[in-house]
């Protein structure tokens, strides 16, 4: 159903992934994740122009909040004024799509969507083999295999997260990756982050927090009209 959307979709994952592997290139890591994660800013706005989801005051300032906490952690660079941070910022945009088409294909089913968009990344990678082809030694292919089954199960993750909740709520949750990036810093390289990463760490987990907070309130609210109604009828 809907293969129009589905191809639309597969390209936009291509776009996506190009643009990182493009950005991260010529720009630092910290500027590329600082524009990938404007992404559920995105997602927010296009959930509502694209989905009809409401987003209230409390989801836009817990975004809000994550996003400068992303910048407080990622200080943007010079650099972050080049044609680089442009295609960085497509592949942002590009993501904020993904998701919503997922919400919208979710009755597809996961592994349907995943299946399409690992196909469709094969086909435009295969594309490039005879001009950019490097052999990889055993450790290189065995750590691009273990990046193979880690993107494989974290996209099955994201795309089933949005196809059972509102993508507007799921998308402030990509904020947590800075803190696995942080504990994972540490522990494989020793890095210690500065205290201004940590007020802006402070602000991501608080943004979901409150995110999660009040989607158990609205939720309860919910199954208290719904016991009303009931006893009611």
């Amino acid at each position: 159903q809907r293969p129009w959307l589905h191809l639309a979709r597969v390209v936009l994952v291509v776009a996506e992934v190009s643009c990182f592997y493009w950005a991260v290139r010529y720009l630092p890591l910290a500027d590329v994740f600082m524009f990938y994660l404007a992404s559920p800013i995105f997602v927010t706005l296009l959930s509502v122009l694209f989905l009809g989801e409401k987003v209230g005051l409390f989801r836009w300032v817990a975004v809000l909040a994550g996003f400068i906490g992303v910048v407080l952690i990622f200080p943007p660079s010079s650099a972050a004024l080049t044609l680089p941070a442009v295609v960085a910022l497509g592949g942002s945009l590009s993501l904020a799509f993904i998701l919503i088409m997922a919400r919208k294909l979710k009755g597809a089913g996961g592994f349907t969507l995943i299946t399409y968009q690992t196909l469709g990344v094969a086909v435009a990678g295969s594309a490039t083999l005879p001009f950019a082809w490097v052999t990889p030694g055993l450790i290189d292919f065995l750590l691009l295999c273990l990046l193979g089954i880690v993107a494989t199960v974290a996209h099955f993750m994201l795309n089933r997260s949005v196809s059972v909740a509102p993508a507007s709520v799921v998308a402030p949750f990509q904020y947590t990756s800075i803190i696995w990036a942080m504990i994972l810093g540490f522990l494989v390289w020793g890095d210690i982050p500065s205290t201004q990463a940590f007020v802006g760490a402070a602000l991501v987990i608080g943004a979901g927090l409150l995110i999660l907070q009040r989607e158990r309130s609205a939720e309860q609210k919910q199954k208290a009209q719904n016991i009303a109604l009931d006893e009611i009828i």
